[in-house]
């Protein structure tokens, strides 16, 4: 794959002398009412998903968002432009909604200091809200596949994921684990255990379907996420090491 160190401002939108009131104008509107760009983005995330980067034609893109080539190459130049702009799209979704919660818990560990009572309150709270945030919602769930092929066939977009999403979350369980455990940040076995959590948070997810096979649903609800939180949350809690 191609490097993708360019930025999403390398279109004729962005060029000098150029507005992007300008080129706004010549983008059609879909019929369910999202703009041709975004409604791309919509249909490749679905693909790249399923797929990975590689595994995705500009032929299959375009059959399946029903444009031409042209809308392709007019909105973004090529198949490396649109999946880099496809990982923003993703990471402003799913990065903006954990971000309270991680915020909070960042906040919250600062506020409690050594006081394991009010750590693991906290914790339990970050994790019910990972729960319903990520479990319970539907478009947080359909594009969750993409950051799983990245994990497994890393492009030269990964670093979009790490910053906007893995950074942020390993930091706020960095600050949680450390007060418990009194371990030094930047520390290999803070750095261990941090991974360690958040990998059984993530494989958590990654493995749903194994859940839903042994309780016998199909999907998550809001119901059965509620019903699911209290243990996510004892597990979790365990997993930090708070007795």
């Amino acid at each position: 794959m191609p490097s993708l160190d360019r930025t999403s401002k390398d279109h004729p939108e962005f060029a000098p002398g150029n507005s992007p009131a300008k080129f706004a104008v010549a983008r059609k509107e879909t019929p369910g009412g999202l703009a041709t760009r975004d409604f791309i983005i919509e249909v490749a995330t679905d693909l790249f998903g399923q797929h990975g980067y590689q595994g995705v034609s500009v032929r299959q893109l375009t059959l399946a968002a029903k444009v031409n080539l042209s809308a392709i190459t007019y909105h973004f130049g090529g198949k490396e432009e649109l999946y880099r702009m496809t990982v923003e799209a993703l990471m402003e979704r799913i990065g903006g909604l954990i971000g309270e919660p991680v915020q909070k818990l960042l906040l919250e560990v600062r506020q409690a200091g050594a006081d394991k009572a009010a750590l693991r309150a906290a914790g339990e709270g970050f994790i019910h809200s990972w729960a319903q945030l990520v479990l319970a919602n539907g478009d947080v769930q359909r594009r969750l596949p993409v950051l799983a092929m990245e994990l497994v066939s890393p492009t030269p977009a990964f670093p979009i994921i790490y910053e906007h999403f893995y950074r942020r979350l390993y930091e706020a369980l960095g600050g949680l684990i450390g007060a418990t455990q009194g371990l030094a940040p930047g520390s290999l076995e803070l750095s261990i255990r941090v991974h360690g959590v958040a990998s059984l948070m993530l494989g958590f997810v990654a493995s749903e379907r194994v859940l839903w096979r042994s309780l016998g649903w199909e999907a998550y609800s809001s119901e059965r996420v509620a019903q699911l939180a209290p243990h996510l949350a004892g597990v979790f809690i365990s997993a930090v090491g708070f007795c």
